[in-house]
């Protein structure tokens, strides 16, 4: 069971997401049941698949939004073990073996830690899956939403290619004569509504506040309000129908631009439209945004993206003869305790998203124990790997201060400047800003692929 099914996707709710231990053992029997009729009818490889991978949930952070509050630990390790005996009653010794080790290794998961740590009170931050692949590895780990943009669109066609033909067929199919951009369009609602359907039970153990996909509008259309504003609002329509809610479970990713100041200010009074400021890297692209978004709920998010400012300040650190890498470090962290403190200070509801963050200290970053404010952070699972290899530490360090030595080093540089300082960005030269431009370019070529990897014929 390589993709996500209809089966596992009511079981995860009715099992995972119980409410109680009745619930809970009458979703295992029912499970279990369902499972000897698929062996009767010669798909017993499906059956053991689909109580391995429920089982896995079970062991998993999934249950931490709704069934731990209502069973106890003996009761969810008796559902645990009558998954296990079906599967070792199935000689699935392989099955069992991979979720011993799955298992062990959501135990040492650092950002099952944070999950944990956030729940207890202790922690007030959240993460996220940055990539439209690899979600329920996430999900198991504490992820409580996904982002996506025309990079990892593009990304996923790469990586499911016969799932991205099926969507691609089923949308030429559904809307005949749509042009290549329109098409892209509808194959990125079609691969973020299966996303939005899975992490659906979190949404709802959450009253909407997580359980989130993230999309992002086509990147072409960064300088036209008009033109954001009306691909939000065909979205909103397509995700309403496609998940057959009212309020989808989707955020949509704009990027913090001048136009989208504009786009913002319209969207936001439409009910059940979230927002998030994207592709942003500095204070005077935060501000603009404070009094439109501030006070929404569920909250909004204002992006911080870190590799990229990491990029173009390095060699201007280079060139001064001082550390480099260390210097980048201190750069991110100015800028992540400016736009947090902000926020704080405003007693805003607005949420940080720390982006691209591709060390630890970003990560780090990231942490905060303020129950005022929670800050979210995106990675992809390579990434999250990489940091589940090794216990760390997860002290908040937001807010240690940086030393009047070091702002006197970090005040040398351009990118440093334009991202810290509000009137030194260049707002309404914003392509200028060499982080932005980068990015954007980034996701024009993405977006540019996807539109090249349409099939001419298809379109006869």
């Amino acid at each position: 069971m390589k993709q996500w099914d209809v089966n596992w996707g009511l079981f995860r709710k009715r099992i995972v997401f119980a409410d109680s231990p009745q619930a809970l053992m009458q979703g295992v029997q029912d499970l279990l049941h369902m499972a000897e009729e698929l062996i009767a009818s010669s798909q017993k490889a499906y059956a053991i698949d689909l109580v391995k991978e429920l089982a896995a949930d079970l062991s998993s952070c999934l249950t931490v939004w709704k069934l731990d509050k209502g069973v106890t630990q003996d009761q969810k390790a008796d559902a645990i073990r009558a998954l296990k005996d079906f599967l070792a009653g199935q000689n699935a010794y392989e099955e069992l073996k991979w979720l011993e080790q799955e298992t062990a290794s959501i135990a040492a998961s650092q950002f099952a830690r944070i999950m944990r740590a956030t729940d207890r009170g202790e922690l007030f931050t959240y993460w996220g899956n940055d990539l439209c692949t690899d979600v329920d590895f996430s999900l198991r780990r504490g992820a409580s939403y996904t982002t996506s943009n025309p990079s990892k669109i593009n990304l996923f066609r790469q990586a499911e290619p016969e799932k991205y033909a099926e969507y691609l067929k089923a949308v030429i199919a559904e809307e005949p004569g749509l042009s290549k951009l329109q098409i892209v369009s509808r194959l990125t609602v079609k691969v973020i509504s299966d996303i939005a359907r899975k992490l659906r039970p979190i949404y709802e153990a959450t009253n909407g506040a997580f359980g989130v996909s993230f999309t992002q509008v086509c990147p072409f259309t960064w300088n036209s309000a008009e033109d954001m504003k009306k691909e939000v609002l065909a979205w909103f329509a397509s995700f309403q129908r496609e998940l057959g809610m009212e309020r989808p479970n989707v955020v949509f990713k704009l990027p913090a631009t001048p136009a989208a100041l504009e786009a913002a200010r319209d969207l936001i009074g439409v009910e059940g439209i979230r927002l998030t400021m994207t592709s942003n890297f500095a204070v005077g692209q935060h501000r603009p945004f404070y009094d439109v978004l501030d006070g929404h709920q569920p909250n909004c998010f204002l992006v911080i993206v870190d590799c990229h400012l990491r990029k173009f300040a390095h060699p201007e650190f280079e060139a001064m003869g001082v550390d480099a890498d260390l210097y980048c470090e201190k750069l991110v962290h100015a800028v992540v305790q400016k736009c947090y403190r902000n926020l704080l200070e405003r007693g805003s509801n607005l949420m940080i998203n720390g982006a691209g963050m591709r060390e630890d200290v970003g990560i780090r970053l990231c942490l905060t124990a303020t129950p005022q404010l929670p800050m979210t952070l995106t990675l992809t699972p390579a990434l999250a790997k990489t940091f589940d290899s090794q216990p760390r530490d997860l002290t908040p360090i937001w807010d240690q201060p940086i030393s009047q030595e070091d702002m006197d080093i970090l005040n040398r540089s351009s990118i440093f400047r334009q991202a810290y300082y509000a009137d030194e960005f260049p707002w309404n030269d914003i392509r200028s800003f060499q982080p932005f431009a980068f990015m954007m370019d980034g996701f024009e070529e993405a977006h540019n692929a996807c539109l090249n990897a349409i099939p001419e014929q298809l379109l006869k």
